[in-house]
């Protein structure tokens, strides 16, 4: 099932807000890398290792029958904009895997399709919505969402300055990245929703070895690793042999 889903602690009400288009799958992928302490979220893995998985609950927020990638990250976007950031466990305030403002936006430029629209509308409609009883939170949240999605589409130099908003990120990597977007390489890969500029990068940051990240990447079981350019993903793996 395409959904939007978050993970809840209940201890605390801490939360992580993902999109997977298969909720169910992507419940278990997560509680198996919490089980074995390998999860790419940090915060989450301490808490879930102090708290115990009786303290962690999955939920769905929105599901879809029809709906692009894109679109998902989009109805993801708009649940983490709903959310209280002092309970978030996302480590970045968007979808697209990077906390970044105006210009700086993957969304800069882009508006909700027609479809996501309505969906979103009866979201956001008296009881549909979680936090209808809160409306200390619900006026906090309006106030915060109004100009995430202006603008226009990035510039090369723009795609750059991103990069240095890493935390960590070295300058040598800076010049690296700066002669890959000026030799017009835009590839790169999206780990559960994350973004990173190359499989060096995500090595890095999520201390997993890049054979490791290369051969998930290539295998559909892991439909939460796959490549893509310029913000298009370009998912194109070997079928499962079932013979």
């Amino acid at each position: 099932m395409k959904a939007v889903y978050k993970i809840t602690n209940v201890k605390n009400g801490k939360v992580y807000i993902g999109s997977s288009s298969d909720s169910d799958k992507r419940k278990r992928d997560h509680f198996n890398l919490l089980r074995r302490g390998v999860h790419h979220n940090r915060p989450l893995q301490e808490e879930y290792n102090s708290f115990g998985e009786k303290a962690f609950e999955f939920e769905v927020l929105q599901s879809f029958e029809e709906i692009d990638r894109h679109e998902l990250f989009e109805a993801e976007q708009y649940w983490i904009d709903r959310s209280d950031e002092s309970l978030r466990y996302n480590l970045y305030c968007n979808a697209f895997g990077m906390s970044y403002e105006g210009d700086k936006n993957p969304m800069f430029g882009r508006t909700h399709s027609e479809g996501v629209k309505k969906k979103l509308s009866e979201i956001n409609s008296g009881e549909n919505n979680p936090w209808y009883n809160n409306a200390e939170h619900m006026e906090k949240m309006r106030s915060k969402i109004t100009k995430r999605f202006d603008g226009r589409k990035h510039t090369k130099e723009t795609r750059l300055k991103m990069s240095e908003a890493h935390k960590g990120r070295k300058k040598s990597d800076d010049e690296r990245l700066k002669l890959r977007l000026n030799n017009g390489n835009k590839a790169g890969i999206y780990i559960d929703g994350v973004f990173y500029y190359s499989m060096s990068e995500a090595s890095r940051q999520l201390g997993i070895s890049r054979t490791t990240i290369t051969s998930r990447v290539n295998n559909p079981r892991f439909e939460n690793y796959y490549r893509c350019s310029e913000g298009v993903e370009t998912n194109s793996k070997p079928e499962i042999s079932t013979g």
